[in-house]
Order: C-alpha cells, then structure tokens, then sequence
C-alpha cells in the first residue's frame, strides 16, 4: 500500500467553502501557528512563539487514510495532483521537535544572524521556518484544544504567497491585539477582497477528486455546476467535473 497519495487534499468544514474553493480559487488566509515546540531551549509556551501566517494546507494522504484527518479538518475536499502543486511551489514543510538535531541548529543560526544584526538574512530565516512544524504540540481548532496532537500524521504540503515586498510575511499579536484578533481582523479583509496576491489558482484539469459528505451533497454540488456562471471551466470542463464528485462515507467503507 502507498504511502503517499498521487494527489493533494485540502479539507473544510462546509459545503459552502467547498463551492467557493471551486468557483474562485483558493484564497491564502492566516493561521496562527506555535513555534515554541522547535526552539531549543526549555521555554514554556510563551505567545510571542505564535505567529499568523497566511498559507494554503494540503495533505499527502492516500483516501484509505483519511478518516482521522477529516474528523479534525471536516468532511469536505478538493483533490488536486502533485504536478500542480510542483508549478506553484506548494512544499512539504519540515517537521521537527524541540532540541533536535535540526531545531539546535535553527536555535543556533537565528541568534547569531540577530547578534551580527543580518537583517536581510534574519528575514530570509524568518521565511524558511514557516515552513518547518513542530512534529506535535498544541492546537486548537473550532474552539476545541488539543495539548498533544500529532502535526507529523498530517503529511502536510504548504502554499505561502509572497504579500509583503522583502519580508517574511508572518504577524503577531500587539498590545492593542491578540493573535486571534489581528488574524481575524486580516482575513476579514483578504474575503472581501482588500488584499492582494493571496489567491492559489488552479484549472479543471489540476483537479482529481471533489469530496462530499453525503449523497445529498453530490446532487447539490452537481446543481452548483449546473448554476455556474463564471467562466473558470467550459460546459466540457463541468461535465468532466462532476464525474469526480465522491462522497466521503463512500470512501471511508471501501478504500
């Protein structure tokens, strides 16, 4: 059995995400990620260790695997192929843990860029550790916590856009703001459109699989592309989409 899948899943909650991934491509939003599980020291959780970084997840998990993962990112997908992901420079980031061999050496390197004031190296780091996850820590999602998840199970593929000219493009919270709050505050904005370059594209052909939840679903998402009025696919592209809708109950009972 594989352990890798020929395609990239991105997961959500709802259908009507589902349909708005679909009809207007991915948008890249913030999400708030804990570096304190890389660093290589004994510093407790500490929150200047959060940061908010806008990015596009995907999993590398064949469907047989799934069930775990869509219990905590839902039971919603778009399936899109490697080859994709390679032309958008989507990675699969790094995992690692606090005091490893690689975390010592990250540890390391940032505090001598900061003591010899690199500053351009500084932000070239402060980009590549975005891509670098803790192997398991904390989490929290849809308001539930999670004190030791494993990140590692997730096999993850990450999008980054580049929206800030000559930085990493990470936030934190302020004073005036938590975390929680700036990123809410920046993903209201990159909705309603109101920042740039944070749309993820793809064509008909990029994709593989659209994952519904239940039979109900597939006939809503086929009355979706029936409706359709962008022009992003061809009548020709629609039909050949809808071949592609699977229902997630389905592929649970028989992969």
């Amino acid at each position: 059995m594989t352990l890798s899948s020929t395609s990239l899943f991105h997961f959500t909650s709802n259908i009507s995400t589902l349909k708005s991934i679909l009809e207007n491509d991915f948008l890249s939003l913030f999400c708030a990620e804990s570096f304190v599980n890389i660093v290589a020291d004994d510093l407790e959780d500490d929150p200047k260790y959060d940061k908010g970084i806008p990015m596009v997840c995907f999993c590398d998990i064949p469907l047989s695997k799934v069930n775990k993962h869509n219990k905590l990112y839902g039971n919603y997908a778009i399936g899109l192929t490697k080859e994709w992901a390679i032309r958008n420079k989507i990675n699969p980031v790094i995992y690692t843990y606090k005091k490893s061999g690689l975390s010592s050496i990250l540890f390391e390197l940032i505090n001598k860029l900061l003591k010899e004031k690199q500053n351009d190296a500084v932000e070239s780091f402060n980009s590549l550790i975005q891509y670098i996850k803790p192997y398991s820590g904390r989490f929290t999602r849809n308001g539930k916590n999670y004190e030791n998840l494993k990140f590692y199970d997730e096999r993850e593929w990450r999008y980054i856009p580049k929206l800030l000219e000559n930085k990493s493009d990470w936030i934190k919270g302020s004073d005036k703001k938590s975390l929680a709050d700036t990123i809410k505050e920046l993903n209201k904005m990159i909705l309603e459109g109101n920042i740039e370059k944070t749309k993820l594209e793809f064509s008909a052909s990029d994709i593989k699989y659209i994952i519904v939840k239940t039979d109900s679903d597939i006939h809503e998402i086929v009355n979706f592309f029936k409706n359709l009025k962008c022009k992003k696919y061809s009548i020709n592209e629609i039909e050949i989409l809808m071949t592609k809708i699977t229902c997630l109950e389905d592929v649970i009972h028989d992969y």
